[in-house]
């Protein structure tokens, strides 16, 4: 897209929602965009998507709209970006976006970065540089009234118990939640049941929940049994990207039903590991195993609202370590 063409777009008054992609060439300089000394640009803009090739090019053209309402912010990078890059976007994006208007925040790389011959030149990030966490995101959560929020860039990232609390008590509105997503955490997660429970039933709109965590730590207990819990009954997708998979499955079937016990899609992806080695889990059976599980228990204890499958075998075992948990839940839920 040219420049003549993105400032005739930018000075449009009524113009509400748009998707820009913009080359090298044309983010070299953005202040084209600013010519006018009466008008920003984008002054009517509601719903904007951006592709550009490098995330300081979206920072840049949110400063130069200086103040704006904008209800969905989509910015699809083509490069690799660091944690310092992210943190000035969310800062920009926190000072000149009205604070109550702001429902959808993407923050996306779908593909690996080519050099002039075609050749990918994508390399795995591994610098504290590269680590986006808490500290990095923590601007945005002035937007107390937003409803989606995606960050698929590929950078280290994750978060603390304690940092999941607060993001859930700041964004308690949200449907949609995924973090490093198609790219995988390549870490070790840090947060616990005890973070992402109350996030999940904290959000208790939310429908689909896509983050790493430990899930080897059975601290559910923590969460469910406040007297002020209550669980997810909207969660439908539930992703846990590369985690480690726990060795006791029923716990984690149990952790999973005390949060949101409607959960229908149980999803992973495998750890990187060396082509010459064995795979260590089998992530794929390992979900099916989970997904059967919980409609075990689905169909035990809301028989009145779900439809069986009658693809499974839906008996319940009355030694079966489930029962127990899931009784007391639908006792007290």
């Amino acid at each position: 897209m040219n420049r003549s063409l993105v400032s005739f777009l930018a000075t449009r008054p009524r113009l509400r929602k748009v998707l820009l992609d913009l080359d090298e060439e044309t983010t070299e300089d953005l202040t084209f965009l600013s010519t006018s000394p009466r008008h920003y640009p984008f002054e009517a803009l509601q719903i904007l998507w951006v592709k550009v090739p490098h995330l300081t090019a979206c920072t840049t053209l949110v400063k130069l709209m200086h103040t704006c309402r904008l209800s969905s912010m989509t910015c699809e990078s083509n490069n690799r970006c660091n944690a310092r890059e992210v943190r000035e976007f969310a800062t920009a994006l926190r000072d000149h976006c009205a604070k109550f208007t702001l429902h959808v925040c993407r923050l996306i790389q779908l593909e690996p970065e080519y050099d002039e011959d075609g050749w990918e030149t994508f390399a795995s990030p591994q610098y504290p540089s590269d680590y986006v966490g808490f500290n990095e995101l923590a601007p945005l959560l002035e937007f107390s009234n937003l409803r989606v929020f995606q960050y698929t860039l590929c950078t280290l990232g994750g978060f603390k118990d304690d940092e999941l609390v607060r993001m859930a008590d700041a964004w308690p509105g949200l449907i949609y939640f995924s973090f490093l997503h198609g790219w995988g955490t390549q870490m070790e997660a840090t947060c616990t049941w005890r973070g992402i429970g109350y996030f999940i039933s904290r959000c208790s709109q939310m429908i689909e929940c896509r983050m790493a965590f430990d899930t080897t730590i059975d601290n559910v207990a923590l969460i469910v049994d406040d007297p002020a819990f209550r669980p997810n009954n909207n969660l439908r997708i539930f992703d846990i990207l590369d985690s480690w998979l726990p060795d006791d499955l029923h716990g984690f079937v149990r952790a999973i039903y005390a949060v949101a016990p409607r959960v229908t899609s149980v999803e992973a992806m495998q750890r990187n590991v060396s082509p010459y080695d064995a795979l260590p889990q089998d992530v794929y059976a390992f979900c099916e195993m989970v997904e059967h599980e919980l409609r075990r228990l689905r169909t035990k204890h809301f028989a009145d609202s779900y439809t069986k499958d009658p693809h499974y075998d839906i008996d319940m075992d009355d030694d079966d370590p489930l029962e127990e948990w899931a009784m007391k839940l639908s006792e007290t839920g």
